[in-house]
Parts: structure tokens; C-alpha cells; sequence
């Protein structure tokens, strides 16, 4: 008899089992990471981008501007903040952020920004 590639049951993994149920679950979960993942982006590259402030930092008075301008940063550079926040500074943000002279986190050094306080008047 040949050896099947494809077991008939799914096998036993820790206290959970793998199969048909558990794989939509992880693909549904995998949907939900993603779209998180581009509504934030979009989120983050249209009002730190355009304006250097979301709803957060608007409260918290600060902002996000560009290290040679002091404009906003563009939606490229927002987008680019977002995505190393993403990817690169829940991992080692902290011990970059801790380290850099400017106490920036990875995305402000990729996108050449700085986060500073509002400057008075400039939101009106």
C-alpha cells in the first residue's frame, strides 16, 4: 500500500487541532491583520503626512515634521513612518529610539522626521 502524503484526520498539534476550522479561522484572523495594516497606513499618510497630526498627537500637542523644513512630512514620508513602526519598532523601536541622540524612533531616521511640540498658533 502506498504512503499517503495526506493523512485522512488532521493531527493533534498541543491542545488544539489543526483542520479545515481552524485554518478559515487563522486565514480570517490573517484578513483582519492586513486590513488593519492598510487602514492604518492610509490613516497615518494622509494626516501626518498633509497636516503632521493625527487625532493623538493633536490632543497630546505634537506633531510630526520634516528635520530640514519643519513642513509635514508628505504622504511618503507618513507612509514610510508607518510602515517601520509596522514592521521594525515594536521589535527594537524602543532600544533605537533610547539610543538616537534626537530620541527618534526607526521610522523618524528612514523618513527624516522629528517629533516635536505644537508650536503655538501654527494650528488655527
Amino acid at each position: 500500500m502506498p504512503a499517503r502524503l495526506f493523512p485522512r484526520r488532521a493531527p493533534r498539534v498541543g491542545r488544539f487541532l489543526a483542520g479545515p476550522v481552524h485554518e478559515a479561522t487563522l486565514v480570517l484572523a490573517l484578513f483582519f491583520v492586513l486590513l488593519f495594516c492598510a487602514v492604518y497606513l492610509v490613516h497615518a499618510a494622509l494626516l501626518d503626512g498633509f497636516g503632521g497630526q493625527t487625532l493623538g498627537k493633536r490632543l497630546l500637542g505634537i506633531e510630526v515634521i520634516r528635520e530640514d523644513t519643519g513642513a509635514p512630512p508628505g504622504p511618503y514620508r507618513a507612509a514610510l513612518r508607518a510602515c517601520t513602526f509596522l514592521f521594525v519598532d515594536m521589535f527594537v523601536g524602543l532600544f533605537v529610539m533610547l539610543a538616537s541622540p534626537k530620541r527618534q524612533r526607526p521610522g523618524d531616521i528612514a523618513a527624516g522626521t522629528i517629533v516635536v511640540r505644537e508650536r503655538r498658533g501654527s494650528r488655527e
